[in-house]
């Protein structure tokens, strides 16, 4: 993705023009000015000092949260290649301007850099207009297009005692309550309630063996499908996930920040074998 920015000289200089109503009390300045300077006595002049001195203190202080900002996309952001994805930024200090966005479109997987992002303010008065350019240091990780091939993710229920196939064919994991429910209406027995409550965690199982009559790019493509499914599950804070991939070392994911680094390894990994 190409990116041209006109100030990449200077990407954390501050730019600002005054605004249509800052015209007006610029003008009034200046001309006040001439005549003091020219027509108009002592005491004019030292007025129209301290009210220049006012508009430059006005102009720092106004440029002093944009000077500060400091904005980074979500790291735990899930890009798709080929997929549109707005990016929310974080911006610090904690709500010193309003939510913000990067538009990240890359048409195949792998870690790239953001766009540059031009963020305007206004000063409280409304009197001038700033801008920034933000160049981020942070990448962007980029996951193959999710599809769905029919493979099923092994959806098992940690803990659980009983047969874990009769809950194996559920693809979405809201449905588990309401299949266990029939479960137990039908033979007396509830897989669910079997285990105890502070054990209650999903476990996913993504298996690169289960996707073997896959090609490549379909598997990466499986991968990207059941890792969104986890993202829209309501269990997203409290899920596991066993994995037995090539390209990830480890064997369980437990945390968000496992899951972000899993997602890296399978956009380096998709990125690196020309999965598109």
């Amino acid at each position: 993705m190409k990116f041209s920015n006109p100030f990449r000289f200077w990407p954390e200089r501050i730019y600002s023009v005054p605004t249509l109503r800052g015209l007006f009390p610029l003008f009034i300045t200046m001309a006040a000015g001439y005549f003091s300077f020219f027509r108009g006595s002592g005491p004019h002049q030292w007025l129209v000092i301290t009210m220049s001195f006012f508009t430059v203190i006005h102009l720092l202080e106004s440029s002093k949260t944009m000077r500060s900002l400091r904005i980074s996309p979500d790291p735990d952001a899930t890009i798709f290649a080929g997929v549109p994805s707005k990016v929310k930024l974080i911006a610090t200090p904690q709500n010193s301007i309003s939510p913000l966005t990067v538009d990240a479109e890359f048409s195949r997987p792998g870690i790239f850099s953001y766009p540059a992002k031009r963020v305007d303010l206004f000063a409280p008065s409304g009197l001038f207009r700033y801008w920034r350019y933000f160049e981020f240091n942070e990448q962007a990780v980029v996951l193959p297009n999710p599809r769905d091939h029919g493979v099923a993710p092994g959806f098992d229920l940690s803990g659980s005692t009983g047969d874990p196939d009769e809950l194996h064919p559920i693809r979405d994991p809201r449905l588990i309550a309401l299949r266990d429910e029939k479960i137990f209406q039908k033979t007396g027995k509830s897989l669910l309630r079997a285990r105890s409550q502070s054990d209650e965690r999903p476990l996913w199982k993504l298996d690169w063996d289960a996707l073997r009559h896959l090609s490549e790019k379909e598997a990466c493509e499986q991968i990207s499908f059941w890792i969104r499914e986890i993202e829209r599950s309501p269990t997203k804070a409290t899920f596991l996930a066993f994995v037995e991939v090539p390209f990830f070392m480890g064997t369980e994911i437990r945390s968000l920040q496992e899951l972000r680094q899993f997602k890296t390894c399978l956009a380096k990994f998709a990125g690196d074998h020309h999965v598109s």
